[in-house]
């Protein structure tokens, strides 16, 4: 009972914290922040479907390309700092998920996984963004793949590996479910346009969806890599996008799944302007 109203008081104070004015503001540079990556991530993409033999990148392979241009380092902070706001609000939506009031069922508490999932996937952004500021990391690498090996040296290690890509896996339908359902798109502010707002939610739709592909993708590459024994096929973003690239016809599922990364990028940055935070315990939004 003690541990219940403890939890109870926590997901209250993070509640309080998230609404603050200025707290808000940092999650809305969040946003921005993950927009900004995301359409470099479908850019490049777009360009080798193309055939512009770009490279694909994922969001820490964006992140070493902008150390590379003028004033990359203060640009790579502002990257940074947005990014660690959007971590703080997936870990509020984790832990609080003020926005919703069926925190018991089954499909509530696989969205809440994948925030905190996504939440972790950001923290470790940060600190590759970190890390590249102070010089510390000077080659690119897959540290999902490291991991991996690591795990695959364990029994255990391999359950856990099973289980990380099963989750993925489930994460990644579930971001499908509410793409194509609408479900994940988030509510607006009052002041933004009827049209406009219906242009957005047609974007986060396209988005979630393509994300879902993508974050599908990465959970079977984890699941190989545990049953298999073979690390290599375990990795982010990049490696995801490299395996649709590898299919049949793989130029044209990059485009489609690039286009949908550049359309979850439009949503993000929409949404860093007019989503509405509902964090005052109200299930109407205001007029």
């Amino acid at each position: 009972m003690m541990v219940q109203t403890l939890a109870a008081r926590f997901q209250r104070s993070l509640t309080q914290l998230a609404a603050l004015g200025v707290v808000k503001g940092w999650m809305r540079l969040g946003y921005a922040a993950k927009g900004v990556l995301y359409l470099s991530v479908g850019l490049f993409a777009l360009g080798e479907s193309v055939g512009l033999s770009l490279p694909l990148l994922g969001t820490e392979g964006i992140l070493r390309v902008v150390t590379r241009q003028p004033l990359g380092i203060f640009l790579l902070f502002l990257l940074a700092v947005g990014i660690a706001g959007y971590a703080f609000w997936r870990f509020v939506q984790a832990i609080a998920d003020p926005e919703h009031s069926d925190t018991g069922s089954p499909l509530n508490t696989v969205q809440r996984l994948g925030y905190a999932m996504s939440g972790l996937s950001y923290a470790s952004l940060v600190y590759a963004a970190a890390e590249l500021m102070t010089a510390l990391q000077q080659e690119q690498d897959d540290t999902i793949e490291d991991l991996a090996a690591q795990l695959l040296e364990s029994a255990w290690g391999v359950l856990l590996l099973l289980l990380a890509g099963l989750s993925v896996v489930g994460v990644g339908l579930v971001y499908v479910y509410g793409g194509l359902s609408g479900s994940y798109i988030s509510q607006f502010k009052a002041t933004c346009h009827s049209h406009v707002e219906t242009l957005a939610t047609w974007l986060g739709q396209i988005g979630y969806t393509a994300r879902g592909v993508a974050f599908t993708v990465i959970g079977i590459g984890l699941i190989q890599a545990a049953l298999l024994a073979q690390p290599e096929a375990a990795g982010g973003l990049d490696v995801a996008l490299e395996k649709v690239s590898d299919q049949p016809y793989g130029r044209i599922g990059l485009g489609i799944i690039a286009t949908g990364f550049i359309a979850y990028a439009l949503y993000a940055l929409f949404a860093s302007r007019y989503r509405w935070f509902n964090l005052n315990s109200m299930k109407t939004k205001p007029r």
